[in-house]
């Protein structure tokens, strides 16, 4: 079951978010040093200010326990912004990702969004191709020279 996020839950999307995206980060040798805004470091007060600043928070939830995440920031104009979609490992290639997905396509369309954005690390591209299965189009890179290249995607609601 997908719901929204209750303040007192806070610091277990913590622990959703940076378990499931610290074996990306090692994958790709994305570090504190190199990188330490990386969504696997993100840290309670940073989660408190995307609570603070409105962002849309949704959990799945199985038999109570939070396995998935997802946010949505209104960036204006109609556009959304998809943020820190997470599975946990040991619950992935099982849909909730596709479904956290699904459900924000419909709940960004409700509040009155003509676009969904995202961003990820293009040289995932399991993950780039899985976002093109999901109708995602592919916008583009921006070289900020970190130690990975930011890939930018969106799907017209």
């Amino acid at each position: 079951m997908i719901r929204s996020i209750v303040y007192d839950e806070l610091p277990e999307c913590l622990s959703v978010i940076q378990n499931s995206h610290m074996p990306i980060t090692e994958q790709f040798g994305i570090t504190r040093e190199n990188f330490p805004q990386a969504t696997a470091f993100i840290e309670f007060n940073k989660l408190l200010e995307y609570w603070n600043d409105g962002y849309h928070m949704y959990g799945y939830f199985l038999s109570g326990e939070m396995v998935g995440y997802v946010s949505l920031d209104d960036l204006g104009d109609g556009n959304f912004e998809m943020c820190h979609l997470s599975v946990l490992p040991q619950y992935r290639q099982a849909g909730y990702g596709l479904a956290l997905v699904d459900f924000c396509k419909v709940t960004a369309r409700n509040l009155g969004g003509k676009k969904l954005k995202l961003s990820f690390i293009s040289e995932n591209e399991r993950l780039k191709a899985w976002y093109l299965q999901q109708s995602f189009v592919f916008t583009g890179v921006k070289d900020y020279g970190l130690v990975f290249t930011p890939g930018y995607m969106e799907y017209n609601l």
